[in-house]
This record gives structure tokens, sequence and C-alpha cells, in this order.
């Protein structure tokens, strides 16, 4: 059942029912959080305060550039504090990683390390527009970059029984997404990734529930009913 569904109680909720899932508010909902949240955002005009238009200096939003530097921050302190547990997250960190840490999970440096090193905010800045904007999309693809490889290198160390050095357990052991592809999709369901050759369907993905292709072309198709083994096989 998607996570939607248990969001919201109505009048009159027992606890126990689930509340409807209104698919059509769905990706238009996604679509304005993703345009709203600080990695994702487009810089729109009221964002660049003009000091000078003659000359073309600019600077970004005081509140803006904050928040995206505290975001970058916090992903390269989640790294961090994975890394080595006993570092003081109020401290200075450093902007280095253990290298055999780095070798067991197979992973680069993560690039939003590297903030460390300075000891002020870069988007505070007064430069052309041009630079301003240019900057902003360095940190935005900077705070992605950083929070793809904690996703990919916490499901690397879940595979692991020792976790593989790396402690995640200020974050949860688990990871939100899974990052591997999905083994086969088979009537607008995608089964659950496992090392054996059993599908687990409590775990499937289920597609979008009229904006995926198979929803689109089986109109009478009901993505809430698990699919028995006939149907799949």
């Amino acid at each position: 059942m998607p996570a939607q569904s248990r969001l919201l109680p109505l009048d009159g909720y027992s606890g126990l029912d689930l509340v409807p899932f209104v698919s059509e508010n769905h990706p238009d909902t996604i679509r304005y959080a993703l345009e709203n949240s600080l990695l994702t955002m487009s810089l729109r005009d009221y964002h660049l305060h003009c000091a000078s238009d003659a000359d073309d200096l600019y600077s970004l939003d005081f509140q803006l550039a904050t928040g995206l530097w505290f975001t970058l921050k916090d992903i390269s302190r989640t790294i961090q504090l994975a890394a080595n547990p006993l570092l003081d997250p109020f401290g200075d960190l450093p902007g280095t990683l253990d290298p055999e840490l780095l070798d067991r999970i197979g992973m680069p440096f993560p690039a939003v390390l590297s903030i460390e090193k300075y000891t002020q905010n870069l988007l505070i800045v007064m430069s052309t527009r041009a630079e301003v904007r240019r900057l902003f999309s360095i940190a935005q693809k900077a705070g992605l970059d950083g929070a793809r490889w904690i996703q990919m290198a916490r499901e690397r160390c879940n595979d692991a029984k020792d976790n593989l050095g790396w402690d995640w357990s200020e974050c949860g052991n688990e990871p939100t997404y899974s990052v591997n592809l999905p083994k086969t999709v088979t009537c607008g369901y995608i089964e659950s990734i496992d090392d054996s050759n059993e599908v687990d369907n409590s775990k499937a993905l289920i597609l979008h529930p009229t904006l995926s292709t198979y929803a689109q072309e089986h109109p009478d198709f009901d993505p809430f009913i698990l699919p028995t083994d006939d149907e799949l096989f």
C-alpha cells in the first residue's frame, strides 16, 4: 500500500482505516516539492538582490544562501560521522576520509566534503548575475551528488554483516531507497530485490496508478491488489 494512503486522517477516522490515495494530486505535489526544495529548485528573479544594475552586481538571497550551505554542511557531517562517530559534530570537521574506509565500500571521495576547508559560506558573495547563478548550481550539484553518495554507501554497508567499518546509526541503518535496479517488471509491479529466486510481493513497488504506461493501456487494472502467482507467471 503506498505511503500516501496512510496520511491525513479524515473525520471519523478509527485508527484502523486507510485514507484513500488521490492519485491525480500526487504528481503535482511532487513537482511542487522538488521546485521548492533547496537542492532541486530553480532560481527566481526575487532570489537575486541587485546592488548595482549598471555594474551587474548581484547577491543571492541571504536566507536561501544560508539554507543551502547548511544543507551541504549537514550532508558532509552525515558522511564524516558515519566514518568516525567519535568526531564532534559541533566542531570543525576534517575535509578528508580514511582511504581504507572508502576502499571497503568501493566508493570515490565525496566532493561535498571539500566545503569543510572553507571558513565562510561561499554563496554569500556579490558578483555578476551569471556568476551568482553558477555558484548556486555548483552548490546544488554538490549536495545532490553527496546525497546520492550517502544512499549508495549505506546500501553497500547494509549488504555487509559488519557495515564495513561505517556507522550510519545516526540516520538509520536502513537506506530510504534502494539504488539497485529492479529485476523485472510484470503486470504493473516491480518485484522486490532478493538474492534468492523467490518473489516477495510484500515489498513490491507498485507503479503509478494512472501515469504508468501499463495503467494507461489497461484502465481496468487495479494496482492496489497484488497479482496471484498465475497472473505473475
